[in-house]
């Protein structure tokens, strides 16, 4: 299982383990809290493997992903990517 605030290593995985490996993140980061799985969700679908793997770190676990999404950003992934991805905002 994956430490709460790392990936494991994709390497030479084929591209359906990758795949598995996401989804076992999303899992283990919401801790069970569903508005976080679904913005881990939605980042990775949106925006790519690349980019989960630099903002799903700085959001944190559970409770702490939706608060930031829901309440600092306004529910906006966009700022949610600004603030927390240091990248530039994209409508999504």
């Amino acid at each position: 299982m994956f430490e709460s605030s790392e990936l494991s290593p994709v390497g030479a995985k084929s591209e359906g383990q990758e795949i598995i490996d996401i989804k076992e993140d999303i899992v283990s980061r919401s801790k069970n809290v569903p508005g976080a799985s679904k913005v881990l969700k939605t980042i990775y679908e949106n925006l790519g493997e690349e980019v989960y793997k630099i903002l799903a770190p700085k959001l944190g676990e559970g409770a702490d992903i939706w608060i930031k999404y829901k309440d600092e950003c306004g529910g906006d992934l966009g700022d949610l990517v600004l603030k927390y991805g240091g990248g530039k905002k994209r409508n999504l």
